[in-house]
């Protein structure tokens, strides 16, 4: 009879292994929740920057949900990224030909390194506006940038074709003079 009280009690307790598993099981989803809201408020952070620098700059988010949470219906606003950037605020160029807008080099390199802090920007429009030559290098250490308007900029085409053929990732929209 003892030796079965001593066997009850024995399947009972909890191993610190165990106990250590069943506390990361827990304590993995609200991490998870934590680093999101987290990268969502630096980057919340980093739009406020670069709108302060470029007022008609246009940001445009995408949901980056696990696909688990889009199957379940469930869109959180914290897994909101910054998908692509306009500078211009003129994405599909409705009348922007008309006018030059007032971003040029000097406005690229104040606002470079909040681009690149950017983990999810995959498209950046830099169309219309004074951008030149010297833009070029800091839009090429963008990891995470698919797409480069520089249609109607002040580039010359030499530079962008060498641009281009460096970053073989990174599909070029620019209108050659030549």
């Amino acid at each position: 009879m003892i030796d079965a009280n001593v066997r009850k009690r024995r399947r009972l307790r909890f191993s610190i292994r165990a106990l250590l598993v069943l506390t990361f099981v827990c304590a993995f989803p609200f991490w998870w929740i934590a680093s999101q809201l987290s990268a969502r408020r630096s980057e919340v952070a980093t739009v406020a920057r670069i709108q302060a620098i470029v007022p008609d700059a246009s940001i445009q988010y995408e949901n980056m949900a696990s696909p688990w949470m889009l199957k379940l219906g469930f869109r959180p606003d914290f897994t909101q990224r910054v998908y692509a950037v306009d500078v211009t605020g003129q994405t599909a160029g409705m009348n922007a030909n008309k006018f030059a807008f007032e971003f040029d080099d000097d406005d690229l390199t104040a606002i470079a390194a909040d681009l690149r802090s950017l983990r999810e920007l995959q498209e950046v429009y830099l169309q219309f506006s004074k951008v030149t030559d010297q833009s070029l290098a800091p839009l090429g250490t963008f990891e995470s940038v698919r797409f480069l308007n520089l249609q109607q900029t002040a580039m010359s085409s030499d530079a962008v074709k060498t641009f281009a053929s460096k970053h073989p990732g990174v599909k070029v929209a620019f209108f050659y003079k030549d």
